[in-house]
């Protein structure tokens, strides 16, 4: 029986290399990995039990690649080109995985497509991103292997390159609480994200994360948490490389300063014998704090102070209430200041007090001598009002006391001597430190004159009197020949 040997490129199973056929047509398959691990040029076989054959193995040269760069720093680009792979024809397409195995571990990096040749990489075919595990001291090992066929591999060794990073130049930085400062560092492996910390702390949000360049250079814009412990702080940027002999971190001095807070005041301007709610920000975290407020008392005619304790959160905020004395001058601003109790963090701003009192006259304007009506609205309920005024003898005492809304009402006769045609000033101020003014403008008098109608009567008749120029609601005597 005279056999033949046909070599087949690729079949149903992927493994089969061998078709070794009978003149009948009767097939044994034998497989790629076999051969090679067989290391023969030619086969006994053996068919039915009754002839043995020889059967000439096909030159299959084992897989190879090459690895560029063959140093190369920890999340580094580099490509992998290969032969002796299983070709991808016949619609199958044939992967090769491609990994790092060193004394930590073996690490997945990418996937290439065999050609119809069994060549991986080459041009047009996408770089492979290494791990951040590559040693720096010790063996790395790049291996490429065929999916789904057991012992089609190959390998090259990998040299790692250690990172050296560096922030600042090694110099360094000085910011206070709450500044924003520019942190530039080198040396770190390619497009990693690193993480920042302040004092052996993580920082919070964007700050606490940069990205490196293609090159593993990095700048970033740092703001200096409020809550930051003035002093000398260790400010350091730790990288993801972890292989052996890697030292992924970098570290530089922050020396931090006190920051300057800053105090709102809502409402602002407010009134007089109202509250008002501060808001603080800047101050150091968690520590009790005092807000003032300064103002001139009425009262006590020299300036005075009001206390109130708060104490800031974790982020450097508080809040209080502060309520504004009814003895506070109105026409003099006052000054809230917030300080913390351990910081010496200190802050103040403006606070202007709105009169919200109000007075009005009615009629707009009257002769002298006439009766007016004096309305007030926007006082401190219960409070004595008291009058400084020319234009009417004030009373002695309070002039009214404000209803509950604040509203009052009084009557009041003006001088019949008053001098006409000019405006006079009337103030209200109240026991509770509100205060309101105004003017009113007394008219003009036109001279006296008496007309008599009819101007000839006998004894005994009635005339009618009409004059002009008298003071209002004056009383006029008439006489005839001075009866």
């Amino acid at each position: 029986m005279v056999l033949t040997s046909q070599v087949i490129p690729r079949s149903s199973d992927p493994h089969i290399l061998f078709r070794i056929v009978e003149t009948e047509g009767k097939p044994i398959f034998m497989s790629r990995t076999l051969v090679r691990a067989l290391l023969i040029t030619t086969l006994a076989v053996t068919v039915a039990g009754q002839h043995t054959v020889l059967a000439r193995r096909a030159h299959v040269p084992a897989p190879t690649i090459t690895v560029t760069p063959t140093i190369a720093l920890p999340h580094s680009p580099i490509q992998i080109q290969g032969t002796g792979f299983d070709p991808s024809s016949g619609g199958k397409t044939v992967t090769v995985s491609v990994s790092l195995s060193n004394s930590l571990g073996t690490f997945p990096i990418g996937t290439l497509q065999a050609d119809s040749n069994g060549a991986i990489g080459g041009a047009g075919s996408p770089l492979l991103l290494l791990p951040f595990t590559v040693n720096a001291t010790g063996v790395n090992q790049i291996i490429a292997s065929e999916n789904g066929s057991n012992g089609l591999a190959a390998s090259q060794l990998l040299t790692g390159k250690p990172v050296f990073p560096l922030l600042n130049g090694g110099q360094s930085l000085a910011a206070k609480q709450g500044d924003q400062i520019t942190v530039r560092g080198l040396g770190f492996a390619p497009l990693d994200v690193l993480t920042v910390s302040l004092g052996g702390q993580p920082l919070s949000g964007s700050g606490g994360m940069a990205t490196a360049d293609n090159f593993g250079n990095v700048t970033f814009a740092l703001t200096v948490p409020q809550s930051a412990q003035p002093g000398n702080q260790l400010l350091a940027v730790t990288g993801s490389a972890v292989g052996a002999g890697q030292r992924d971190s970098a570290s530089v001095t922050l020396v931090v300063a006190a920051g300057s807070g800053a105090v709102g005041i809502s409402p602002n301007p407010a009134p007089v014998g109202t509250s008002v709610v501060v808001q603080a920000s800047g101050f150091q975290a968690n520590e009790p704090m005092t807000f003032t407020l300064r103002y001139f008392d009425n009262g006590l005619n020299n300036y005075a102070i009001v206390n109130s304790p708060a104490t800031a959160d974790a982020s450097g905020n508080a809040t209080a209430r502060i309520s504004i004395p009814g003895a506070a001058d109105s026409t003099k601003a006052g000054t809230v200041t917030g300080r913390g109790n351990n910081s010496g963090i200190f802050a103040s701003s403006v606070l202007p007090f709105a009169t919200l009192a109000r007075v009005i006259i009615t009629p707009a304007t009257a002769l002298p001598g006439s009766k007016i009506t004096i309305n007030g609205s926007g006082f401190i309920p219960g409070e004595n009002l008291f009058l400084t005024t020319r234009l009417f003898k004030p009373t002695i005492g309070s002039i009214a006391i404000p209803d509950a809304t604040g509203s009052f009402s009084a009557t009041a006769t003006l001088y019949p001597t008053l001098q006409g045609g000019g405006a006079y000033p009337l103030s209200i101020s109240g026991s509770g430190g509100d205060f309101a003014s105004t003017s009113f403008m007394v008219a003009a008098q036109h001279a006296t004159s008496l007309q008599i109608s009819p101007t000839t009567a006998p004894s005994g008749a009635t005339v009618s009197a009409t004059g002009q120029g008298f003071g209002g609601n004056e009383a006029v005597a008439l006489s005839i020949n001075g009866n």
